[in-house]
């Protein structure tokens, strides 16, 4: 014999048989499984218990060791960056302006060595031969 049920996820109305009472049963209509039961006993009605279904979004799980990974590609190439942007910046800026400047403080420290010489009577620009000149120059 046949039992009327309505489907509580679509409200179709099912013939069900009395035998699949208490087993799955799947709606045509929104193809959701379910378990048939009785509801109070008293007749021949089963109410249908629909299968909750979880909505299923985007789901992403990183690992802590992937985390990692990125956060020091990031460090690295930010150490690189200021490595480059910094000293050896500066260096590159630094290298045509040495020679103008070693020359720069050459001629002073040997102006400075004259006016010395002369000052204490060692030499005098009436003097014949070289004057006196820097050598090596260290900082």
């Amino acid at each position: 014999m046949a039992i009327s049920v309505v489907c509580d996820s679509c409200g179709k109305r099912l013939n069900v048989r009395d035998e699949l009472v208490g087993k799955k049963v799947k709606c045509p209509g929104c193809k959701t499984a379910f378990t048939a039961t009785k509801v109070g006993g008293a007749g021949p009605t089963i109410r249908v218990k629909p299968k909750v279904a979880k909505e299923k979004g985007p789901k992403v799980a990183i690992s802590w060791g992937f985390v990692s990974m990125i956060v020091g590609a990031m460090l690295i190439v930010g150490l690189v960056l200021a490595w480059i942007f910094g000293p050896v910046r500066a260096k590159n800026q630094w290298d045509p302006m040495a020679e103008k400047g070693e020359a720069d403080v050459r001629d002073v420290v040997e102006r400075g060595l004259q006016v010395h010489m002369m000052n204490i009577g060692l030499w005098s620009p009436k003097d014949r031969g070289q004057p006196p000149s820097v050598t090596d120059l260290a900082c």
